[in-house]
């Protein structure tokens, strides 16, 4: 047994403290912050990687400088009492310690009582420099340079930069989780204003004027950094249980991801995916049917057709307890994991948004309120009113479905418990029709028997209908892109139509920066579904809080599916949820990429030559919203209940259905048949 070095105790310290470089810039910005400064600028090179945070804090005197890069050595909380009443972001006295341990750290500063500027040097917890600075700062402050961040992590170097510092998307994936670690950080502030500028090589991302006590900051905030279609419309509430003050500000319309949620305890983020699970759900359920009804009758027609849509509430929570509620201690990041008092606070956060969403003039408590009012109005006597009648409760129309005799009932061998194969059904016979609603059919078994087996004449040949549609759809995308030589942007002409296949069509709407960085990544498996747009932005570069309403990135449609202009799908909301709900599911690998390449080594293959392979292709690629279109339309065109058929087309559909690949549930998952009785 023996004690580990000190620098690899140093070293072991900094992977679980500082893991990213949104992490370091994080401990950065908190270190300016409580060290009181109103301006925090923030520049950042991804490659090489280079960052430095500047502010206008009270400085370092002197005395202090020669122990940057010492483990523990704070000035925030000098016993065990002040973690009680700890009201800074930083406390243990680790930050520039980790951060100084891998890389090359190098801070000036200039404290408001003195008139000298001091800088360290430091390259992996090893001081190479400390005394006079040879450039004097203008006023009191701090500025920290880190250079070369993991140099002497490898495996934490290559999953942050990738196998090259180069690497386009690496940088920009270091580049966003900066800019939304800033926006966390703006929004988690409630006591000072303070400006925070982000600059990534020269262009400004940031410029943010936080003012904590405007209870609009939050809404300016995420609209200077995301863009205004993130918070059109918005509203606030408040509440309090005990010792559990809740403020929170939610956006009246959803969005596609649910990035855009925060919740802070104490100005510290919350981690507790059941509590933001449960306020979601709330939240969506709710603001959701307001969104779907509150624009009349016409959108409510264009969500007829069945199309489900992932969209998530945007909220900025901030709750207020007791220090002793919860462990600092506990999260390298000094996040709030663990709640000793979490039913408590649950209860406030959900009942202060019911208490909100309760005051909404939602339709849905109009419509409420006019059923009241029409039960009360009627009289069963067909006279004046009463207020004491009850409404009475009256008996089905319907004929009794007709059950088994008891001595059937208990004798449970009687009823099937086989298991229905596709081969099976292929030998199966047709009985009759049963009440103009189902087949009845006869399934011989191996051991001589026979069992019953009804189905369902609407989703069997719903489902016969669906697998048509897929097939022929998908391969017609195949051959329109194969026409193209899988290439659109050389040969298929940018000032003609695909007449077949997408149609001219124009239409706007504005996006927020994560949906419009999404549009872009996915832009070109879009446009091989027949969907084409060019995104454009509006005083990117120079936006702030002030100018929010003028930061505004746009999307224009100008080509649409031919067959989503078929369903009432070409309205701006109905467009935009499409190309968002593809786009994400792209981007989170909930579907898989069609490389434009890939069409031709499919047809080049032969793979489409089998119509079970076009299908599974089919679901594999087609977007959701098309698939449930599809579905809806095989719904639409299939035989309903109450059509009569004749014996040859009974034996007919359940023909069809044996070749289909997936002949026991409809198109929506409804199971298509179900066995009986043995016989």
């Amino acid at each position: 047994m023996q004690y580990l070095p000190n620098n690899l105790v140093s070293l072991l310290r900094a992977e679980v403290t500082v893991g990213s470089v949104a992490e370091c810039v994080s401990e950065l910005v908190h270190n300016s912050l409580d060290a009181g400064a109103s301006h925090v600028d923030i520049f950042l090179r991804p490659s090489p990687l280079y960052i430095s945070v500047v502010d206008d804090g009270q400085g370092i005197t002197p005395g202090d400088m020669r122990h940057i890069g010492t483990r523990h050595f704070t000035s925030k909380c000098r016993q065990v009492s002040d973690l009680e009443f700890i009201s800074s972001y930083g406390f243990r006295g680790e930050a520039l310690a980790s951060i100084a341990a891998i890389s090359h750290l190098s801070v000036t500063s200039r404290h408001s009582d003195y008139s000298s500027t001091h800088t360290v040097t430091l390259m992996n917890a090893s001081e190479i420099y400390n005394g006079p600075s040879s450039s004097s700062l203008l006023s009191h402050g701090t500025q920290v340079v880190v250079q070369n961040l993991f140099n002497n992590l490898p495996v934490r170097r290559k999953s942050t930069l990738g196998d090259n510092e180069n690497n386009k998307s690496s940088c920009d994936d270091i580049v966003k989780s900066v800019r939304n670690c800033l926006v966390e950080i703006a929004l988690s502030l409630q006591s000072d204003a303070v400006k925070v500028r982000f600059r990534s090589d020269s262009a400004l991302l940031l410029d943010l004027n936080v003012r904590p006590k405007d209870k609009n900051d939050a809404s300016n905030v995420l609209k200077a950094a995301y863009g205004r279609a993130i918070f059109k419309s918005f509203d606030t509430f408040n509440a309090r249980r005990g010792n559990v003050t809740v403020a929170g500000l939610v956006a009246l319309e959803l969005t596609h991801t649910k990035a855009y949620q925060y919740i802070f305890i104490n100005r510290r983020k919350l981690v507790l995916p059941a509590i933001y699970k449960s306020l979601s759900n709330l939240f969506s359920t709710s603001l959701g049917f307001h969104e779907e009804t509150s624009e009349g009758t016409q959108k409510g027609k264009n969500q007829s057709v069945g199309c489900s849509i992932n969209l998530r509430p945007v909220f900025v929570v901030h709750v207020k307890v007791p220090l002793s509620g919860y462990d600092l201690c506990q999260d390298p990041g000094k996040m709030v994991l663990d709640l000793e008092n979490y039913g408590d606070i649950e209860t406030a956060i959900l009942g202060a948004a019911r208490n909100f969403l309760s005051r909404l003039s939602t339709p849905s408590n109009l419509c409420i309120q006019r059923l009241d009012t029409d039960i009360k109005n009627i009289r069963p006597d067909g006279l004046a009113p009463q207020n004491n009648w009850e409404s009475p409760v009256f008996n089905s129309s319907e004929r009794l479905i007709p059950r088994l005799s008891l001595k059937c009932q208990s004798d449970q061998s009687q009823f099937s418990c086989c298991t229905l194969s596709k081969s099976s059904l292929r030998q199966a016979k047709s009985i009759s029709q049963i009440d103009k609603k189902f087949i009845l059919l006869s399934i011989a078994e191996d051991d001589g028997r026979c069992t019953l087996v009804i189905v369902d004449q609407h989703a069997a040949d719903e489902r016969v209908r669906l697998e048509l549609l897929l097939v022929d759809y998908f391969t017609h995308v195949l051959r329109c892109r194969t026409e193209e030589n899988c290439s659109y942007l050389s040969s298929w002409p940018r000032d003609q139509d695909h007449g077949a296949f997408s149609v001219k069509f124009k239409c706007s709407f504005s996006v927020s920066v994560e949906d419009f960085e999404a549009l872009v990544q996915t832009q070109v498996q879009l446009e091989l579904w027949g969907v084409r747009y060019h995104l454009s932005s509006l005083a990117k570069t120079s936006t702030t809080t002030e100018e929010v309403d003028k930061y505004e990135l746009t999307v224009h449609v100008t080509h649409w599916p031919v067959i989503m202009t078929e369903t009432h799908m070409e309205e701006p909301e109905m467009v935009k949820a499409f190309l968002l709900q593809h786009a994400y599911d792209l981007q989170s690998g909930q579907m898989p990429k069609l490389a434009v390449g890939q069409i031709s080594e499919l047809v080049n293959g032969c793979s489409v030559e089998s119509t079970a392979v076009l299908l599974d292709l089919a679901y594999r690629y087609i977007p959701r919203r098309m698939l449930e279109l599809l579905n809806s339309k095989a719904c639409r065109g299939a035989i309903m209940f109450g059509d009569s058929l004749t014996e040859e087309r009974c034996r007919e559909l359940i023909r069809d259905l044996s070749k289909c690949r997936y002949p026991f549930q409809c198109a929506h998952g409804r199971p298509s048949m179900v066995p009986l009785v043995n016989l």
